[in-house]
């Protein structure tokens, strides 16, 4: 700390600037800190995906498929397949609870993607990411995030990464 100190009388006092570094080390490490610590959860907590729609690049010819997931309530969800823009069918997934409707959301799309690999007869068979070109979420005003962030993981586990998301008008 810095004091003054009396040398004797007069004018002549002399500073004594003893400055105490230890908690401006204390409070610079905190800071390092909190940057490195917050860095990490950046990381962990962010999901690598693809714009599906609205990007400038230019359109590439291919065969594959479009998925449209559009929720109804947090546990009904109506999944349609779209092949150059003509619909090519779709199905219903309706559960009672978030972990049947996740297990039956993956259980029909493991069915579709078989069979349109057996469909395609690709030798070996075709995985999720060779079919699907991307997906489109539309989740209702009520679907909470989780029962979003449930398709989405589903797409991402098979590589399915143009992933968008259209919320529906209420």
């Amino acid at each position: 700390m810095a004091s003054v100190g009396e040398t004797g009388g007069g004018r002549n006092r002399g500073l004594n600037p003893e400055v105490n570094l230890v908690p401006f080390i204390d409070l610079l490490s905190v800071c390092i800190c909190f940057l490195l610590v917050s860095a990490v959860w950046l990381q962990l907590g962010s999901v690598q995906i693809k714009q599906a729609l609205g990007t400038e690049a230019p359109v590439e010819a291919n065969d594959q498929f479009d998925l449209t997931i559009q929720f109804e309530s947090p546990f009904v969800a109506t999944v349609e397949l779209k092949h150059k823009g003509a619909a090519m069918g779709g199905w219903k997934v309706v559960a009672e609870s978030k972990e049947s409707f996740t297990e039956a959301f993956n259980k029909n799309l493991d069915e579709k993607v078989a069979a349109l690999s057996e469909a395609a007869r690709a030798n070996p068979p075709l995985q999720a990411k060779d079919l699907f070109a991307s997906a489109t979420i539309a989740p209702a005003p009520n679907v909470p995030y989780k029962s979003l962030i449930m398709a989405m993981d589903s797409l991402r586990k098979r590589e399915v990464i143009n992933l968008a998301v259209m919320p529906k008008e209420g």
